[in-house]
């Protein structure tokens, strides 16, 4: 079997310069207005059993770029002075303050 070949010896599909399909291995560099319908499909394609699964995977996903964007923005604050180890004090006392403990 060569490199570009399926196990039965075809050729295996190129997709417009972004490589062959190998095995399980895709391309990374795939325009997103051709990938958007691809993945669509393959949801389509999903057993009704399946679905959650793919849900959670999304949620997963949605979620990591999520904290990214917190990571991103809480460093800056940090940086700019907007968080200071002071602010973060006087924030405590001040909830302390607000909500005593029973």
């Amino acid at each position: 079997m060569g490199a570009w070949q399926d196990r039965a010896g075809g050729r295996l599909p190129q997709l417009r310069g972004y490589g062959n399909f190998l095995g399980m291995s895709t391309p990374t560099d795939i325009d997103p207005k051709e990938l958007r319908p691809l993945l669509h499909a393959e949801i389509d394609k999903l057993k009704d059993q399946d679905l959650a699964a793919a849900h959670r995977a999304l949620l997963e996903i949605e979620m990591q770029r999520l904290l990214s964007e917190m990571d991103e923005a809480t460093d800056r604050a940090w940086e700019t002075g907007d968080i200071t180890k002071e602010k973060i004090a006087e924030a405590i006392l001040e909830h302390r303050r607000k909500n005593p403990y029973q």
